[in-house]
Parts: C-alpha cells; sequence; structure tokens
C-alpha cells in the first residue's frame, strides 16, 4: 500500500504484515499490523515483522473482583465485558 506525505503529498511505498487472533472466552479479535516502508522492508524489516507476528499473543486480562465502570464508546456496537 502507499501514503500520502504530508509535506509533498507524494506517495510513499509500504509493506505491512497483519497478524489477527480472538482470544480464548471473548468473540472480538485483536490485530497486530506491523509495517515499514518499501526500502527497509527490503533491507531486512520483513524478517523483523515475521518474528513479531510470529511472537504475538492477546490473553485475556486475568478475572477481577472490582467492579467495572466502563464508559460506553463503541458508538452503538456491542462491549464484550
Amino acid at each position: 500500500f502507499s501514503n500520502l506525505s504530508q509535506s509533498t503529498n507524494a506517495e510513499i511505498p509500504r509493506n505491512a504484515l497483519l497478524v489477527a487472533t480472538i482470544p480464548n472466552g471473548t468473540d472480538n479479535a485483536v490485530m497486530l499490523v506491523t509495517s515499514s516502508n518499501s526500502g527497509r522492508w527490503r533491507k531486512g524489516a520483513d524478517t523483523t515483522a515475521k518474528v513479531i507476528a510470529e511472537s504475538y499473543r492477546a490473553l485475556p486480562a486475568p478475572k477481577t473482583s472490582m467492579k467495572l465502570r466502563a464508559k460506553d464508546r463503541s458508538g452503538g456496537t456491542s462491549l464484550d465485558f
């Protein structure tokens, strides 16, 4: 993909790797995105991104007896508590 430079409006090519997982006990997906410009990607950032993605884990937080006081910022989508 490409993004636009703020100063020159030039397109800057980038590469990215996305990993998604659904932790046990929830229906929500958690994603990790690693990216770099194309030059750095070719010089080894792709290998680093793959190592990071392979080690990525998302675990639910431990259960607690504290009361939940969350604000609804979902914009109408359901919250999974």
